[in-house]
């Protein structure tokens, strides 16, 4: 989770992720009401998310103490994190959604 403060533009409500599985920059939308949640208001170099103690998150150790643990509650044992990513697109496609519109936001290099 490499984001950093810097990497949001708040007039685009863009998220530019530097380094994407593919190596390439991509700019990801970003819904008003999630901006309005992100502490911006710090040097651009800040981790954009930070923990408690207020380090850089760790995606290995965020996984180990909050995301297996919450797919075990739910009891999704086998659900990974870019599945949610699928089901986004899917639940914008059923609202009406076309595969393009919905791409962004599923940050997708391709329309399937």
């Amino acid at each position: 989770m490499a984001l950093n403060v810097g990497d949001v533009n708040r007039r685009t409500r863009r998220l530019r992720v530097r380094e994407s599985k593919n190596g390439e920059p991509r700019d990801v939308p970003i819904p008003a009401k999630v901006l309005a949640m992100l502490d911006l208001d710090r040097d651009r170099d800040e981790p954009l998310f930070v923990s408690s103690a207020g380090y850089r998150l760790d995606r290995n150790r965020w996984s180990a103490r909050v995301w297996r643990p919450a797919r075990e509650r739910a009891g999704f044992p086998d659900l990974h994190v870019h599945d949610l990513r699928h089901t986004a697109a899917s639940i914008m496609i059923d609202a009406g959604a076309t595969p393009r519109t919905s791409r962004p936001h599923s940050a997708t290099s391709r329309p399937r």
